[in-house]
């Protein structure tokens, strides 16, 4: 057992046990398949490279038509082409897409997802906002090659929140507004405040006024 066997990089997982990952003749590196289906299990006897026509024709055979369609797109399709494809399937097989009716965003401070009920222990209604990839890309690798303790995902967020890349719940916020500046608050903010929005042109006018 190798020391990926025990996180989700099932990727380093096929490279230590069978090779280096194939690439076809564009230069683009073989998709990794579960065999038996399970993500979740990342022994290296589970794991395949594929080609991702490959890949795709597996998936169309075992009628998986949300795997097809993911993949199409990868395939460098066009979006009316993917969208032709989801007709024909629904036609053909009575495909419908997943439903998004019910869902909401989820972050941890690393990633976002979409989920009708939370992901896990340490994720949080809302969204983080990544202002810089790179940023972002980094964080991403934390998650990825470390078990992140309830902590430390703590710590990652109390620093989103500090530097405004996670901004803090609004849910139960109001607008209010003095006539020249707007503000977000759950109760009024002073005696000439009122619930309400001025608007630019608005704003623009009565700062004039002040000056």
């Amino acid at each position: 057992m190798c020391i990926y066997c025990t996180t989700n990089n099932y990727r380093k997982v096929y490279k230590v046990h069978n090779g280096p990952i194939p690439v076809d003749q564009n230069g683009k590196r073989y998709h990794i398949h579960h065999i038996d289906g399970n993500r979740s299990n990342n022994h290296y006897t589970n794991l395949i490279a594929l080609s991702i026509e490959e890949h795709y024709q597996l998936h169309f055979n075992q009628q998986d038509w949300n795997a097809c369609i993911k993949l199409y797109a990868q395939m460098g399709k066009s979006r009316q082409e993917t969208s032709e494809l989801a007709q024909t399937l629904s036609k053909q097989y009575g495909w419908k897409p997943p439903s998004q009716k019910g869902k909401r965003y989820w972050t941890n401070g690393l990633s976002n997802t979409m989920a009708v009920e939370s992901p896990g222990k340490d994720w949080w209604l809302g969204k983080t906002i990544f202002c810089d990839k790179l940023k972002y890309k980094e964080k991403l690798s934390i998650l990825k090659t470390a078990e992140m303790t309830k902590e430390k995902r703590e710590l990652l967020r109390q620093k989103s929140l500090s530097n405004g890349s996670c901004p803090p719940n609004q849910t139960g916020k109001k607008r209010w507004t003095n006539g020249v500046t707007n503000t977000m608050a759950f109760e009024c903010p002073g005696a000439d405040w009122r619930p309400g929005l001025t608007r630019k042109k608005a704003l623009s006018i009565a700062l004039r006024a002040v000056c």
